[in-house]
């Protein structure tokens, strides 16, 4: 009993620290279940009472230890897995992102926690000037997304995004680089804009290069590289094998296209510029679908995903958290064989708490369920609610990896196809393989009975 109460005691003090502290910690259910009985007590004693200054401060933080998310038990976690394509690993394949899939383990350099360091530097051409400051460039994209990368990763991730605000001009004219290119391409473009900086850089101390280059017809886009070891450029004793090459830096390219304001236009054009290319880097598909005639379509994920369309700012879906180690197995809850579980899912927004029930349908195919909050890295979604998708690792990149199943039809101006996909309390979604049933929904989150077939 004393230990239990020194506990509540930790806990309480430490959510009793100013607004600094997390809107909602983590808790054991023992500690919460002393919670409630120590807030019910004191609401007691003070009950017709004027509060002092310092009850009033106790009550804020008995209310914010009865708030704690409590941790799900890893006995009945579960570790989901997908297996990799036949093709990775082949290093003759030609790929500029080998790294990217659906697959567990994730296969990038980068292990997605800790600090990602990233250097901004300016290019040019003979026949095609920058025409702005590389430090324009950090100053309108570096800070949303350092934040965007620490409020999903629960913390777990820090950006560190620095400029060297020098432009350095390329040998030919920028048609020749033939943008986007392939890997050859592309790492013979790394090399030379490496070749001119490495007397300012100590490449050492760099995981990323984002070079920032002109708004021209030739080269306009964003292109992502990524290499196997030993394909990449190495200086200052390491080798660099991950770069995005940023030609407009202000411009909102309009994909997809719909109408927006100035400042959905910016935060479009920054999770574009930096965020979404970043996902890259740390081994996450795109998640639109590319067709055949080579144009992005949205409808298979829609505003839900970072990896989708960026203008909500989405955070990242629960199988790409997994992916990345920012959610553990003791977040999950599996379903491998026929019949039915229930679980509350605290929304993806949140730290701590279950996340999400898998349901595994074969090695390469999965089904996710998932909560999702207008809130915190999702304010700016359209809906809320459960969530329910597939994933399968066999597709490659902008091929349809994963498909999120709509509650309703329609799409909105701002969040795009998909918008309204999320199911609601008493609502449920049902196909040959599972039926999801979201039994009541609150802000804590959502509880669902989830059934194999």
């Amino acid at each position: 009993m004393r230990r239990a109460t020194c506990l509540l005691a930790v806990l309480v003090a430490l959510l009793a620290q100013g607004a600094s502290a997390r809107p909602a910690a983590d808790c054991t259910q023992a500690q919460k279940t002393k919670a409630v009985a120590a807030l019910a007590a004191f609401k007691q004693k003070v009950k017709g009472k004027r509060l002092t200054a310092a009850q009033r401060t106790r009550l804020a933080a008995l209310k914010r230890a009865v708030a704690c998310t409590v941790q799900p038990d890893a006995a009945t976690g579960y570790a989901a897995q997908l297996a990799a394509p036949g093709w990775v690993g082949d290093m003759s394949f030609p790929t500029t992102m080998p790294h990217l899939g659906q697959w567990t383990p994730i296969n990038s350099q980068y292990h997605p926690s800790g600090t990602l360091r990233v250097l901004i530097v300016g290019v040019d051409y003979p026949d095609a000037a920058i025409g702005y400051a590389p430090q324009a460039y950090h100053d309108a994209h570096a800070a949303r997304a350092e934040e965007w990368y620490r409020n999903a990763s629960y913390g777990r991730l820090s950006l560190d995004v620095t400029v060297l605000d020098k432009t350095y001009r390329l040998s030919r004219p920028i048609a020749d680089y033939g943008f986007p290119g392939g890997r050859d391409q592309r790492v013979a473009f790394l090399r030379e804009v490496v070749g001119l900086a490495d007397g300012d850089v100590d490449f050492s101390k760099v995981d990323v290069l984002l070079t920032a280059g002109p708004d021209h017809p030739a080269a306009r886009g964003i292109h992502v590289l990524g290499t196997y070891p030993g394909q990449g450029v190495t200086a200052d004793g390491r080798e660099l094998r991950y770069a995005i090459f940023s030609n407009g830096a202000f411009r909102d390219y309009g994909f997809p296209p719909k109408p927006l304001n100035d400042d959905q236009a910016r935060v479009r054009a920054t999770h574009g510029a930096i965020t979404h290319e970043l996902g890259h880097v740390l081994g996450l598909q795109d998640v639109y679908y590319k067709t055949p005639e080579g144009r992005n379509t949205w409808e298979l994920v829609g505003g839900w995903d970072m990896m989708s369309d960026t203008t909500p700012g989405a955070d990242f879906l629960a199988w790409h958290k997994y992916r990345l180690g920012w959610l553990e197995p003791r977040h999950l809850r599996g379903l491998e064989a026929t019949g039915s579980l229930e679980e509350t899912l605290v929304p993806i927004e949140i730290a701590g708490g279950r996340k999400a029930v898998v349901v595994p349908v074969s090695s390469t195919f999965l089904y996710v369920v998932e909560a999702r909050r207008k809130t915190g890295v999702d304010a700016t979604l359209c809906d809320e609610g459960v969530l329910v998708y597939t994933v399968d690792s066999t597709k490659s990149n902008a091929a349809g990896s994963i498909d999120v199943k709509a509650a309703r039809d329609g799409d909105d101006p701002y969040c795009g196809p998909k918008a309204f996909a999320a199911f609601g309390a008493g609502e449920t979604y049902e196909d040959g393989v599972v039926k999801v049933e979201v039994l009541s929904g609150a802000a804590a989150g959502y509880r669902v009975r989830v059934t194999r077939k």
